[in-house]
């Protein structure tokens, strides 16, 4: 999971994308595995499965261990990603 944006209504609050091992389709960026990152499997970031953090929370490795920063390129490619999602 990668925390990506703070929502707009709440500022205590992050929005972070999935990223899948199991399945990929046409709308999900791939991503090899990475061991620098904690990735050890080659999988996909995906939108399907935005889900709500607490900033709170983020680091504690009860709920939302911190791994990794995300650097260039890729975090110019998941950013990328999210941000041309579709929004209901």
């Amino acid at each position: 999971m990668v925390c990506v944006a703070e929502l707009p209504t709440n500022g205590y609050i992050w929005s972070a994308m999935s990223r899948t091992t199991s399945v990929g389709n046409g709308e999900d960026l791939i991503s090899p595995a990475d061991t620098s990152l904690g990735l050890t499997e080659d999988g996909w970031w995906t939108y399907r499965y935005l889900r709500s953090v607490k900033k709170r929370w983020t680091g504690d490795p009860t709920w939302c261990d911190y791994k990794a920063t995300l650097t260039e390129p890729l975090l110019g490619a998941v950013m990328a990603h999210y941000m041309s999602r579709n929004d209901p």
